[in-house]
């Protein structure tokens, strides 16, 4: 069913408005012409009267203008709306059948009368009618003849005859307009409906097909075309385009910055995996070249350097893998229920031993009662395992981590803390972008830890949060859903 805002109504509408314009200009203008065709027949029909009675009046003496006037009286008794005058050579009346008190113009225009009575007049001719000075009336007249320079006046619609005109003018427009206007209305409506159609079905079906792309692609909370479903199927179909030109330029803008970015990171990933390959080339060419003639601990020192080296290489290209296997369109994860508390309390006895190689002072905060929560757990490691690696290279000697479990609504809240260095202003809104880290870098990482474990927290449907003072440390944050609450199963907050 068409909405009262659709193209096809509005343009039926618009059809409508057309057709009553049309339809009342027809009417007036049909009026009009009937009014004229009936004056003009009947000036045409009496064009030759007042010429016949002056001319029966004519006798062997000349005019007889007092039998010419009893002849005129026996006319108007015969014919009531017709009235004569008798009127001089400048218009003035003279005599008439008319009582002198029903006259309000004595004087009559002669410009119409010599119009009237010259070669080719164009009919019919309007003169006045001195009972009504309003009002123009058709009319015949002829001279009086050589002995008076007069003229003899007929005025051939009267006040009576013009009430019947408009009578049968109206009758007869009434009766034609009204089956005329209903069979042209209808078929209007039908022929221009189908046409606004036909037209029109294309746009139509344009509009609504752009309509659900967009709404394929684009949430209805953030296009500006949720505000404009009121309108018709063309601004409508004006408003998706306008927002998908607008999505269209972003993501436009977002591939250019993503492949600057891209290039970016090919470089510094090259040149990181540059520098332990010619480190670990240079010093196994060394034990080859030197190898007898080296004591055994400076062979050994050799050897461990390129070890080093050989696991940096491992360690950058399984980060790598692991960003390219959780940026895929479809990542593998494996989710279940498992002790969170026990995974942190197993990481802190991994790292101890490294954290007091440095100095730095590692502790967890936890209750008892801390529940179980769902997530994969190898992940949750690693991101756990990235966040303490990070803390551990921006905390100086003689500082402290602390891996701190919350227990919330519907979940747990991990924060891992240091009092490290902090991280800058400028750099805070960019540390979980893996190619500002990779060309940012500082100390062995390759700057990819914080982009794994902030892409591993999304997948959780968590939210990898960050607050940090330059001088005073860092906080990283994110909630894991108890196992009542499944993230892969339905969409879950701990504010709930």
């Amino acid at each position: 069913m068409a909405m009262p805002n659709s193209l096809h109504v509005k343009l039926v509408i618009f059809l409508l408005l057309i057709y009553g314009v049309s339809a009342g200009t027809y009417l007036v203008f049909s009026r009009h012409a009937y009014e004229t065709h009936q004056q003009e027949i009947i000036q045409k029909y009496n064009w030759q009267l007042a010429e016949h009675l002056v001319a029966e009046s004519n006798g062997s003496n000349g005019l007889n203008q007092e039998a010419l006037f009893q002849h005129c009286l026996i006319m108007k008794k015969l014919i009531k709306d017709r009235d004569y005058y008798f009127l001089d050579a400048q218009g003035v009346i003279e005599n008439s059948t008319t009582a002198s008190g029903a006259l309000l113009l004595h004087r009559v225009d002669m410009r119409p009368i010599q119009e009237f009575l010259g070669p080719m007049p164009m009919l019919p001719i309007y003169g006045n009618d001195p009972t009504d000075p309003g009002r123009k009336a058709v009319f015949s007249a002829a001279p009086l003849g050589r002995a008076s320079n007069g003229y003899l006046y007929i005025v051939l619609s009267g006040p009576e005859y013009e009430s019947s005109l408009v009578m049968a003018r109206n009758s007869y427009t009434l009766g034609t307009s009204l089956w005329f206007g209903l069979g042209g209305l209808l078929l209007a409506l039908t022929t221009g409906f189908l046409a606004f159609v036909f037209t029109t079905r294309r746009i139509v079906i344009l509009s609504r097909k752009l309509e659900a792309f967009r709404r394929d692609i684009i949430p209805a909370a953030a296009s500006p075309l949720a505000e404009a479903r009121k309108g018709d199927e063309i601004e409508r179909l004006e408003v998706a385009f306008d927002d998908l030109k607008q999505r269209i330029g972003d993501q436009l803008l977002a591939i250019q910055q993503a492949d600057s970015y891209r290039k970016e990171l090919i470089a510094n990933v090259s040149h990181d995996l540059r520098t332990p390959i010619a480190t670990l080339q240079g010093y196994l060419e060394t034990i080859l070249l030197r190898g007898q003639n080296m004591v055994p601990e400076e062979q050994r020192n050799f050897v461990e350097i390129a070890f080093h080296q050989s696991e940096r290489l491992s360690k950058l290209i399984a980060d790598l893998f692991e960003l390219s296997k959780l940026d895929s369109t479809a990542p593998s994860l494996h989710f279940e229920p498992f002790s969170i508390a026990e995974l942190v309390q197993d990481i802190a006895q991994k790292f101890s031993l490294k954290a007091s190689q440095q100095g730095v002072q590692l502790d967890t905060v936890f209750a008892f009662d801390i529940p179980m929560v769902s997530g994969d757990i190898r992940l949750i490691e690693r991101v756990l395992e990235n966040l303490i690696e990070n803390a551990l290279r921006h905390t100086p000697s003689g500082g402290r981590i602390t891996l701190r479990l919350t227990a919330m609504k519907k979940g747990v809240r991990v924060a891992v803390d240091d009092t490290g260095s902090g991280i800058a202003l400028d750099d805070l809104p960019h540390i979980f972008d893996r190619y500002y880290r990779a060309s940012t870098k500082r100390g062995d990482g390759a700057g990819l830890g914080l982009a794994i474990a902030k892409r591993v927290v999304e997948l959780h449907g968590s939210h990898l949060g960050v607050a940090s003072q330059p001088g005073q440390g860092t906080t990283f944050t994110f909630d894991l859903p108890s196992q009542r609450y499944h993230p892969a199963s339905a969409p879950w907050s701990l504010s709930r």
